[in-house]
């Protein structure tokens, strides 16, 4: 499940190490090794991946696990 491409997906934060994210849900606009970046009702949001737990097509990913560019966790499978 960590080598998905998550542009475009909708997450939700689900544990955060901020409090300000915990519960954030939107759309991913951008993602790069460290971050992502979410399109939400109240603007966009960068998202550190390494102090989050994403809910993401019914499942829960640590963010800790996706941090990687996108195009290096295809060939991690």
């Amino acid at each position: 499940m960590t080598w998905i491409n998550l542009i475009g997906k909708d997450i939700k934060i689900i544990e955060s190490k901020n409090p300000n994210m915990k519960n954030l849900s939107g759309k991913v606009i951008l993602e790069s090794k460290n971050m992502l970046v979410v399109k939400t009702s109240n603007g966009v949001k960068k998202i550190p991946k390494d102090i989050v737990k994403i809910y993401i097509n019914n499942r829960v990913i640590d963010g800790k696990t996706i941090k990687f560019r996108p195009i290096d966790r295809i060939s991690r499978r």
